[in-house]
């Protein structure tokens, strides 16, 4: 198992991964769930402190995670999947260590991630990794969940420990 970040040649595959397990798991179409971000992946997940990664096993992606900024303290989890047939392995939960490592590193206080209330692995395994749920909203007659982590456990010894 290896996780590391994408080269433009992982994008359909990365694409079709995504796509279908939105479609065919969760039941969700692109008019719910566009796709407009795998159109220039190095310029959406590459730039402005985001990143995205992929699970690589025996050659084969199985799994991804991206971050873009969605403030400058705020990181927002995008695209957080594993494939069906590659889940219970604990592939998501490396692809969640290494995307809060980074956020950490890039200076983010919180991320964030949404979901639909179907994507409920993804939901489970995020307040296994200290997300909290925010708020919930409708898009389309789909529930939508907010869910966020802070990265600085206590904002007063953070600065207690820079002053030191």
């Amino acid at each position: 198992m290896k996780i590391r970040i994408f080269k433009e040649g992982d994008v359909n595959v990365i694409k079709e991964l995504v796509t279908a397990t939105m479609e065919h798991e969760i039941g969700l179409n692109q008019e719910v769930y566009p796709v407009d971000d795998f159109e220039d992946m190095a310029r959406t997940y590459g730039e402005d402190n985001g990143v995205f990664f992929v699970a690589e096993e025996n050659g084969r992606i199985v799994g991804g995670i991206g971050l873009t900024k969605e403030s400058d303290d705020v990181g927002l989890v995008r695209r957080f999947f594993v494939d069906a047939a590659s889940r219970r392995k604990g592939i998501g939960s490396l692809l969640m260590e290494n995307i809060t490592d980074f956020s950490k590193n890039g200076g983010y206080k919180r991320i964030e991630f949404r979901a639909t209330g179907r994507m409920i692995p993804a939901i489970s395994l995020c307040v296994k990794n200290g997300f909290l749920e925010k708020e919930k909203l409708s898009l389309f007659g789909v529930e939508i969940a907010r869910l966020s982590k802070d990265l600085i456990e206590n904002e007063s010894e953070e600065k207690g420990c820079q002053k030191r």
